[in-house]
């Protein structure tokens, strides 16, 4: 029998590997819709960097000041007298993260770590990560959202100087965003940089839309008018878009 190839997908439509097509709006909302999840593969929600970067990347690579993906290993041995930093994963100096490595004399060197493209994301999302910055002159370090084709970008996290030689967890609410955002993680030193800046398991939770269905439950949920999802009537009337389409904050 000859094996018959699925039509492809319209240039507006994303191709599943089963040959499936999803609207492209659907690609990256923290919602997976082809079946092996290949809308979400280059915008993971959870990442441990053990074994790629799941979309994260230094905004200027090769300027001397660069977030890059590795272990303890990478860390050169007498990098500012620090002992070898045991990944927060696996707890031990075989596993890998995020870190910055500096191996420039610039006065004024700026490393971006930027994560991929999310189109949206619910009330009650929230970003948790872990951050290790740690040195007498290690400096500050920024994350902050950013939303496609807007210059200004608006400051959700910040740390300032020497947090210890330890992972610290760090958890931002995001909430509704109906809009395409990305996440960076800034890290600005004065000339001076001798520490250890390093970034780990970051995992977003909660962000999906609530998925369409047929019925809600009569008197404690409402029926969102075009997304056909349900959402609790306390939700009604918040000034929060928990529909995904506004219907539960119409008429208030």
């Amino acid at each position: 029998d000859r094996v018959t190839t699925p039509p492809p997908c319209a240039p507006s439509w994303f191709s599943c590997a089963d040959g499936g097509c999803i609207e492209k709006s659907k690609v990256c909302d923290f919602t997976p819709h082809c079946p092996n999840g290949e809308d979400k593969a280059n915008c993971s929600s959870e990442c441990d960097f053990e074994d790629s970067s799941c979309g994260w990347y230094e905004l200027t690579p090769g300027d001397g000041f660069d977030w890059i993906r590795g272990s303890s290993e990478n860390v050169p041995p007498d990098y500012y007298d620090h002992p070898p930093l045991p990944d927060h994963t696996t707890n031990n100096t075989k596993g890998h993260f995020m870190f910055i490595l500096k191996n420039s004399s610039s006065l004024y060197p700026n490393a971006v770590l930027r994560g991929p493209w999310f189109l949206q994301s619910s009330s009650g999302c929230t970003m948790t990560f872990w951050h290790y910055n740690s040195g007498i002159s290690v400096g500050a370090a920024d994350v902050y959202l950013r939303f496609k084709g807007v210059q200004n970008k608006t400051v959700i996290w910040t740390t300032l100087y020497n947090q210890g030689r330890r992972w610290n967890q760090v958890t931002v609410q995001l909430g509704r965003i109906t809009q395409p955002f990305q996440i960076s993680l800034a890290k600005i030193s004065l000339g001076v940089f001798d520490g250890i800046s390093a970034f780990d398991d970051v995992s977003f939770k909660n962000c999906s839309m609530p998925p369409a269905v047929t019925v809600c439950p009569k008197y404690t949920h409402f029926h969102c008018v075009h997304t056909k999802a349900c959402v609790e009537r306390l939700q009604l009337c918040d000034l929060v878009d928990d529909c995904g389409d506004g219907s539960d904050e119409e008429g208030c």
